[in-house]
């Protein structure tokens, strides 16, 4: 028998490790190009966001669909996506509740005729909008699938922002939309007599809206309105309005004055009013007040000392405030009905509830436009919540120490004047420059300083003080800081006693340097402290009379300082160096330097800096008073002076002020004058870190939500996994002992280090479209209360 037997053949298995390969190949091929296509998604993602949010701003800010639309392919282009490239498709459009999209913009790759589609573009929004959607598309070029035929692979995403309406900081003040010549008077800033009809543009006006372009006179203007009933002899439309922010149908005095005490509780809601015109349909009921909102109010004289209370804090403050201005008003007293058709921003100059007629009277400061915010991206209908995105908040407690030190002789001043003389200081005090409509180039800060500082050495009492020295630094011009004047006593030996023969002749060379400043360059503070320290190094501490020195500086600037100096961490913050600064890739020579906003206290920021440099002088026993020259902000402005840092930068309360016009810098630079003349008490002050501090986070739109904790070592506390919305955090009591008099304080006022204007609380803003775990950074600074003048005590008012 044959047996057979098989024999295997050289090769045969090289075919099927051939194809294994090639299979694997295209498999790792493939992985590379879906990879890279999802790495454009996400960042197609991004510039979708950007894109849906820059949009909906420009829409609560009235733009027109063109403009719209621009925004779109600007942010777009700020992305890094070309919005002219033909590798995209994208379009935006606004979205209804209960009808169809509208377009407001689309761009096909095509190149077909009229790839670009502007709808109705000098239009703006229509009614009842209540998110923008933006769709972007890109085809991807691939590397290696295109071996197996997918030369390209399609990426989409789609973003959506919606209005975010208005909230903390908004009050149930009703303010006419319209003037009219005989219940309405037009004032200017300082002046008890009313603007004439020309002056005031009258024909303008009382034809309508403040803010048209012909109105733009009227930012800065006190307005003059009555509080009266319809009955009471006032047309319609022409008297305040107190609106409905209470719980359910609440408007009572009690629940009206709460909604007018800062914070304001419109967060927690507000009375969706009766519809009055039926051509006037009312925004679609969100729970947000927006514009186009029917509002539930009320009319006349709300008899109620809390309302009182209410309203003149926000005087005494000098609080900016948000108001609702209404264009229409139906029904009567506590039955009417307010239409909502513009958000303005008031300061509240005088509440007159005991005159005939009873009167308030507003300072207008412009548009209040509402910006955008996030809302939920569409899902299929099948989809999973996602869940909710959570956030932290941290900061830093600090409490302000105290002590009293006696000075019963005599003392003389050494004084360095340091003045911001950065190009900023061309603008006047409501933040125009040459060139804009309204600007008065006799307000220009520079001149305001000059002024102030010249009537501050003609002022100075040499009787008093014979032996005083004063010089003089400025910082802005090539973006650094000089020393204009070294120590300069007023006048000669032989002509103090006569006064110098006059004031124009005390430092009368210093006042000709100072009347040569010119406004130029960024705002260099750190080198202005570094001028300062190396002057004071130089500083007497007696005089050849015997009689002590006292050191002083007087620093006042109208700007965030931009430009590191030299001092601290120098190896990453060198002179002349721009860190921390916002790029313009479409203009390389662009560069936007701010603090990095929110404020850190982290090194090298320019303002930690500068404070690093001020404690150094505090050590060395130098007392620094501090001007924040806080010019009323243009409507929609970017370059709002934002001061904080500024008050840790002084001695303490009392060596800080902010001035919001030249007679206010005249009156602060008095103020100092007269404080550092002949003291009896020197409070000597020093901020240091609250350990053991109790801290409370609170949600002001859910009295539910209540965290506390204690600051650690280093004086920091910190909340976690909270949900995006506004919160508040305050401080409990804080009471040490001070070593140098041995006498026990309680801190118990509560300073907000970066919004003075917030005394009593820290406020945040948490945004939804934050990335996830986002934290936001706050400083809380307790000091000794106020006496009951409402003068904040010190070491030597302390009972």
């Amino acid at each position: 028998m044959r047996t057979s037997m098989w024999r295997r053949a050289p090769g045969q298995s090289l075919p099927l490790i051939a194809f294994v390969i090639v299979v694997i190949i295209a498999l790792v091929a493939l992985s590379v190009d879906v990879g890279n296509a999802y790495g454009q998604q996400r960042q197609l993602q991004n510039a979708a966001n950007a894109a849906a949010t820059a949009a909906m701003s420009s829409t609560m800010a009235n733009a027109t669909n063109q403009a719209v639309w621009d925004s779109v392919k600007q942010t777009l282009a700020g992305n890094r996506i070309d919005p002219a490239d033909r590798r995209y498709r994208y379009k935006a459009d606004y979205i209804f509740a209960n009808r169809p999209p509208q377009l407001i913009g689309q761009w096909n790759m095509e190149s077909s005729p009229g790839r670009e589609i502007v709808f109705n573009a000098n239009q703006r929004r229509p009614d009842n909008v209540i998110r923008i959607q933006v769709s972007l598309e890109e085809v991807v070029d691939t590397y290696f699938a295109r071996v197996i035929g997918y030369q390209t692979l399609p990426v989409n995403v789609r973003a959506n922002a919606c209005p975010s309406g208005y909230g903390i900081g908004v009050y149930p003040i009703g303010v006419p939309r319209k003037l009219t010549k005989g219940y309405h008077q037009i004032y200017q800033s300082g002046s008890s007599t009313p603007l004439s009809t020309s002056s005031a543009l009258w024909n303008q006006v009382a034809s309508g809206e403040w803010d048209q372009p012909e109105n733009n006179n009227m930012v800065g203007k006190i307005v003059h309105l009555p509080i009266e009933n319809q009955g009471g002899g006032t047309p319609p439309g022409t008297h305040i309005g107190w609106l409905n922010w209470g719980v359910g149908n609440n408007q009572s005095n009690d629940a009206l004055a709460t909604s007018l005490t800062y914070p304001g509780n419109l967060q927690n809601g507000f009375r969706e009013g009766e519809v009055r015109d039926r051509n006037l349909p009312s925004n679609t009921p969100n729970g947000r007040l927006e514009l186009l909102d029917w509002v539930e109010g009320t009319t006349g004289v709300q008899n109620s000392s809390r309302v009182d209370d209410a309203i003149n804090s926000h005087i005494s403050a000098g609080n900016v405030v948000i108001l609702p201005m209404y264009s229409t008003v139906g029904g009567q007293g506590s039955n009417s009905s307010f239409y909502i058709t513009k958000m303005g921003k008031f300061k509240i100059i005088q509440y007159n509830q005991h005159a005939n007629p009873k009167y308030l009277r507003l300072m207008y400061l412009g548009d209040a436009p509402a910006g955008a915010g996030g809302c939920a991206s569409e899902v299929a209908d099948n989809a999973p919540a996602a869940p909710p995105k959570l956030f932290g908040i941290n900061g830093t407690v600090r409490y302000n120490r105290v002590w009293r030190q006696d000075q019963r002789m005599r003392v003389s001043n050494d004084i360095v004047l340091v003045m911001d003389n950065s190009g900023s200081m061309a603008w006047d005090w409501y933040d125009l420059g040459s060139g804009d409509p309204g600007y008065n180039p006799d307000q220009q800060r520079i001149k305001s300083a000059k002024r102030a500082l010249i009537s501050f050495l003609q002022n100075y009492d040499l009787l008093a003080d014979p032996e005083a020295r004063i010089a003089l630094v400025t910082f802005g011009n090539n973006n650094q800081a000089q020393t204009v004047m070294s120590w300069t006593e007023a006048c000669a030996a032989s002509q103090r006693a006569s006064d110098c023969g006059g004031p124009t002749r005390k430092w009368q060379t210093m006042q000709q340097k100072i009347n040569d400043m010119r406004p130029a360059g960024w705002t260099p503070g750190p080198f202005a402290f570094e001028e300062t320290r190396s002057l004071m190094g130089s500083a007497q501490t007696t005089r050849p009379s015997g009689t002590p020195v006292r050191k002083v500086v007087i620093l006042a600037t109208d700007g965030v300082f931009n430009i590191c100096g030299s001092d601290w961490n120098s190896s990453a913050c060198r002179r002349g160096q721009l860190p921390y600064c916002e790029y313009n890739p479409s203009n390389p020579g662009d560069y936007r330097c701010s603090n990095n906003a929110p404020y850190n206290m982290v090194q090298p920021r320019p303002v930690w800096q500068a404070i690093q440099l001020a404690q150094q002088l505090k050590d060395r026993g130098v007392s620094i008073f501090t001007i924040a020259m806080k010019a009323h902000c243009a409507p929609n402005s970017r370059d709002c002076f934002d001061p904080r840092g500024l008050p840790e930068m002084s001695s303490g309360s009392g060596y800080y002020y902010q001035a919001s016009d030249e007679q206010a810098l005249n009156n602060i630079y008095q103020i100092i004058l007269d404080q550092i003349a002949t003291p009896q008490c020197e409070p000597k002050e020093q901020v240091e870190l609250a350990v053991g501090a109790r801290v409370i986070l609170k949600q002001p739109n859910n009295p539910t939500v209540v965290k506390t904790t204690v600051a650690d070592s280093e004086g920091r506390w910190e909340f976690r996994d909270l949900p995006a919305g506004e919160y508040v955090v305050t401080v409990e009591p804080y009471t040490k002992t001070s070593p140098e008099d041995g006498r026990t304080r309680t801190y118990s006022r509560l300073r907000n280090a970066l919004d003075l204007s917030q005394e009593g609380q820290v406020s945040f803003s948490i945004n939804p479209l934050w990335p996830e775990r986002s934290t936001v950074y706050g400083e809380a600074l307790l000091s000794l209360p106020t006496d009951a003048n409402g003068v904040p005590r010190n070491g030597c008012n302390t009972p």
